[in-house]
């Protein structure tokens, strides 16, 4: 018989039929005299075997071979990828450290060598030294030569390192960023205090022309500012509150003096012209840049959500919820306070009309928190 060369398989079924046909073959060897004595038919059911079983070992060959080029080209890819990732470290701006679950220093990019002020061989091995966290980013100190002190942020990410489970830091220098937001800090408090300069003077100017109503406007403003506390309002919505609860009355400057300080009964003329002090203050603060839509709430500040108020009777949702605070708190410490055509009238009495009209005149959330604020927690009016 011819001599076959055969590849030794590597898988399981691969294996099981070599050793079938390799058991065949010896058969024949070992007994070469059968071939003589055996009649045509065993000899074609033989060859038949030996071929099917010479056909599938080929088929589980060519599958092998197909099996080990595919993981050939696995890894070259994985080797290329790594060699890519590695590109992309080493060029990153940012410093970039691996560390190992213990927090030694795996490897570390030319840019982290810029930060540490050392070496990448200096790095490796060697304890981080700074606390790691893949929670948020964290800002570290790092004191880097004649630099001093600068300012890094530093984010961690869990990931596979040559096959381990490790940490990489990325550490970006913020210093410029930290020294900028200081730069703005202090130029908002700037603005921030020439905004209250601006308030007080408009504010002192309506009370100079009015002075029976002297401290009003400060005394609305804090109560209003009290009850958007209490309900829970943003920092942001309590403090446009308060500044146009400071002012709401502005375009009280536009009325005559005569009208103002009358201490009879207003005509009906008379009334007409101070329920114009709304629209007259909008136009007075609409140029004014305020982080805060104070024009429109001042604007709105005598709307009432049953459609009865003024300037352009307005109701339930078109009003402002900022405009219905400080309705609330307007006529509250005016029914509380004297004025020239009547004594006052007291805070109870002043509690009683907001309750009275709760849900028809004024919002029923404002109303129970402005009741709460005096009745439950002590409030008081400033004094004048």
């Amino acid at each position: 018989m011819p001599h076959l060369r055969l590849l030794l398989p590597r898988n399981p079924q691969a294996i099981a039929l070599f050793v079938n046909l390799s058991t065949l073959l010896q058969y024949f060897t070992e007994n070469n005299q059968l071939e003589v004595s055996m009649n045509a038919k065993t000899k074609n059911d033989l060859k038949t075997l030996f071929d099917e079983q010479t056909s599938l070992l080929s088929e589980a060959n060519r599958r092998l071979n197909v099996e080990i080029e595919s993981r050939i080209k696995a890894e070259e890819a994985l080797q290329k990828n790594e060699e890519s990732f590695r590109t992309i470290i080493d060029g990153n701006v940012d410093g970039i450290v691996v560390l190992d679950k213990n927090g030694f220093v795996l490897f570390a990019n030319p840019a982290a060598e810029l930060f540490f002020g050392r070496k990448a061989e200096n790095l490796i091995g060697k304890p981080f030294g700074y606390p790691v966290t893949t929670d948020e980013a964290t800002e570290l100190d790092i004191l880097r030569g004649k630099e001093g002190l600068i300012t890094v942020e530093m984010r961690v990410v869990e990931t596979k390192w040559e096959g381990e489970k490790v940490n990489l830091a990325s550490l970006r220098n913020i210093s410029d960023r930290k020294e900028m937001e200081e730069k703005l800090k202090d130029s908002l408090e700037r603005t921030r205090k020439i905004l209250g300069g601006t308030i007080m003077t408009v504010s002192m100017m309506v009370e100079i022309r009015d002075p029976y109503t002297a401290g009003h406007q400060h005394r609305v403003a804090d109560l209003a500012r009290s009850i958007a506390t209490e309900m829970n309002l943003s920092n942001q919505a309590i403090e446009g509150i308060r500044i146009s609860g400071s002012i709401h009355d502005v375009g009280k400057i536009s009325i005559p003096a005569e009208i103002l300080n009358k201490p009879g009964q207003l005509s009906k003329e008379e009334i007409r012209v101070i329920r114009t002090h709304p629209q007259v203050g909008y136009d007075i603060l609409k140029a004014i840049d305020f982080p805060y839509p104070v024009a429109k709430f001042v604007l709105q500040h005598h709307e009432r959500i049953d459609g009865s108020g003024y300037p352009a009777g307005l109701s339930g949702k078109d009003i402002t919820k900022e405009a219905k605070l400080l309705a609330v708190a307007d006529v509250l410490e005016a029914m509380s306070s004297h004025r020239p055509y009547r004594p006052s009238l007291g805070i109870n009495k002043a509690l009683e009309e907001i309750s009275e009209n709760r849900g028809v005149l004024y919002d029923a959330g404002v109303v129970d928190a402005c009741s709460k604020l005096f009745t439950e927690k002590g409030y008081k009016l400033p004094a004048i």
